[in-house]
């Protein structure tokens, strides 16, 4: 049984440009599912790290990537657009009384369940990424990140989750900004507005490495 200790919003390290404050849906985003991408990152944690000491990096570096990401703090508005107001990202964190083993070895989607953000409420106005971070009795650690397709797919996925971990690994500099330009490309149409949320989920995970932090979503 996961047992909750801790919930707060993460907001960007920078606030988000004037300029930048609105980021259109195209329409192809409006005509998104309502699915939620989620995937789960295991480590073993082989440095013995401290609890405090990696909820205090994961949020100082997600942090700084939301400030590049900063769509992903703001609030989806009307199925039209983004307010990129920096409201932040959800942060919880957990304890799983039991060992990491237990959930890398033979998975079983009950289990993994708890290890992901609860709530599934719709986007609209509550936050578009969160983050559940699982603390286990062995000292491993899982890392939960979900977010709605509508705000990006596979590929974008991957791009954030590979910066937020150059972040925490200090290689900020070697991130390049994404373009959120698709609405140019694809203008919204109000025929796609407005309209009920319901929330799928789709759920991966991967194991990371354990030792030092290097290669894809290492952090």
């Amino acid at each position: 049984m996961a047992q909750i200790i801790a919930s707060d919003i993460v907001k960007p390290s920078s606030p988000t440009p004037n300029s930048s404050k609105t980021h259109k849906l195209s329409c192809l985003d409006q005509a998104s599912p309502p699915v939620y991408l989620t995937l789960i990152f295991f480590y073993e944690n082989h440095q013995a790290k401290q609890r405090q000491e990696i909820s205090q990096r994961l949020k100082q570096s997600l942090s700084e990537a939301l400030t590049i990401f900063y769509p992903l703090a703001g609030r989806i508005k009307q199925n039209s657009f983004v307010d990129c107001n920096d409201a932040g990202a959800e942060f919880v964190e957990v304890l799983i009384h039991t060992r990491l083993s237990q959930f890398t070895e033979n998975p079983k989607i009950e289990e993994l369940e708890q290890l992901v953000p609860a709530g599934f409420s719709p986007p609209t106005n509550n936050p578009i990424l969160s983050v559940k971070t699982s603390y286990f009795d062995c000292g491993g650690v899982a890392i939960a990140v979900c977010f709605p397709h509508k705000i990006g797919d596979t590929s974008f996925f991957a791009t954030f989750m590979n910066a937020w971990a150059a972040v925490s690994r200090g290689e900020a500099s070697r991130i390049t900004p994404p373009s959120f330009d698709l609405a140019v490309r694809f203008p919204p149409t109000e025929m796609l507005s407005s309209g009920g949320e319901t929330r799928d989920e789709e759920v991966s995970f991967r194991e990371g490495e354990g030792g030092e932090d290097q290669g894809t979503g290492s952090f």
